[in-house]
């Protein structure tokens, strides 16, 4: 070691008794999942901004990662929300400013909860995830693939 160094060490014979130790000082601390997020809107995702980050697609990769849109309070009901794909897995909702919010590859479970929400009504969610742009017969739609969600409310009404 020299003087400006920094650390400890446990000799291995102590290893063990560190860990339950530690563990006993640490039982009662409850640790949640944290996501970082490079935007946040409430309600909605503001129209044009995927497209805008969609130019510095290019740039993303090791040190540079995607920007992660968080959008609080989205109200989905049955006009906003469809299940799709070819096994019913594939949740879509469309915002008020024409933004579609992608969950892929859910669950049967996830599946029906969704429909049960809709059918009593709309309900809000809060969900993180990155943007995609979707062209398809000369449209440009505006997407943002979740990676994770929340329902905070039952519904509404």
């Amino acid at each position: 070691m020299h003087a400006g160094a920094f650390g400890t060490a446990i000799p291995v014979k102590h290893f063990e008794n560190f860990v339950q130790h530690t563990n006993e000082l640490l039982k009662n601390i409850t640790y949640e999942d944290v996501i970082f997020v490079d935007f946040s809107f409430n309600g909605s995702c503001n129209s044009g901004l995927i497209l805008e980050l969609n130019q510095y697609k290019y740039m993303y990769g090791q040190g540079f990662s995607e920007p992660m849109i968080a959008i609080y309070n989205l109200c989905i009901n049955s006009s906003n929300c469809t299940i799709m794909g070819a096994k019913s897995d594939t949740i879509k909702i469309i915002d008020t400013n024409g933004v579609s919010y992608m969950l892929f590859r859910q669950n049967e479970e996830t599946v029906d909860k969704f429909k049960e929400l809709i059918r009593n009504g709309a309900f809000l969610i809060n969900l993180v995830g990155k943007g995609n742009i979707n062209e398809w017969n000369g449209r440009i739609t505006e997407q943002l693939f979740i990676d994770s969600f929340e329902i905070i409310s039952k519904p509404v009404f």
